[in-house]
């Protein structure tokens, strides 16, 4: 099975672009303490089965949460245009698996961010990823 997460933090660190702007702070679920910033946190939402054809339990689709985590606020948006830049209408070979399509958004207007506590000063640009497999 895909790991889905792996390949998008992969695929992250393996742009120019958002390497220069984070470095190597890209993580899917627990963030570590005293983690620098801007940083990108990741963690899947959902995941749909399109049924059991040929005895394949592999999922459909996932959708995930991005957050951008910044000290500046203009930082996080500048970084959510980098990850939006790199992953947005993506297909074929990500990390070590194939995918039909990826497409990224902003997140809901009423998103409340999940990966970090409510009485840090810190300014987080949110997204929507919806990966779907071949």
């Amino acid at each position: 099975m895909a790991d889905v997460a792996a390949d998008l933090v992969d695929e992250l660190t393996h742009s120019a672009a958002v390497v220069a702007a984070v470095a190597d702070r890209v993580y899917a679920g627990r963030v570590p303490h005293g983690t620098m910033r801007p940083l990108i946190w990741l963690q899947r939402r959902s995941v749909e089965y399109g049924g059991c054809m040929c005895d394949e339990n592999e999922p459909l689709m996932e959708r995930f949460d991005i957050e951008i985590v910044a000290d500046d606020p203009g930082e996080a948006v500048a970084v959510a245009d980098l990850v939006r830049a790199c992953l947005h209408d993506r297909y074929g070979l990500i990390g070590d698996h194939h995918y039909s399509s990826i497409t990224i958004a902003d997140a809901a207007e009423n998103y409340v961010p999940r990966n970090l506590s409510a009485d840090e000063y810190l300014f987080v640009s949110s997204l929507d990823c919806e990966v779907i497999r071949p």
